[in-house]
């Protein structure tokens, strides 16, 4: 899986990430958040510190920080 630090384009990345979820079979919101929070580093990954991740938005409430 690709690493993403946030200096590249988050619908890129995006993109990429839900091919993923379809090809591994990572149908529920807890496996694509896991595996999500998983693949962030640096700068991308300093988001999570104060992230709610029991939240059921949880997702896309991810995704909204790193379009920002």
């Amino acid at each position: 899986m690709r690493l993403y630090n946030g200096s590249t384009s988050w619908r890129a990345y995006r993109d990429v990430f839900q091919r993923l979820c379809k090809v591994n079979g990572w149908t529920s919101d807890e496996d694509k958040l896991q595996h999500l929070m998983l693949s962030l580093e640096g700068p991308a990954a300093e988001l999570l510190w104060d992230f709610d991740d029991v939240s059921p938005t949880a997702v896309a409430d991810l995704w909204k920080r790193l379009e920002h």
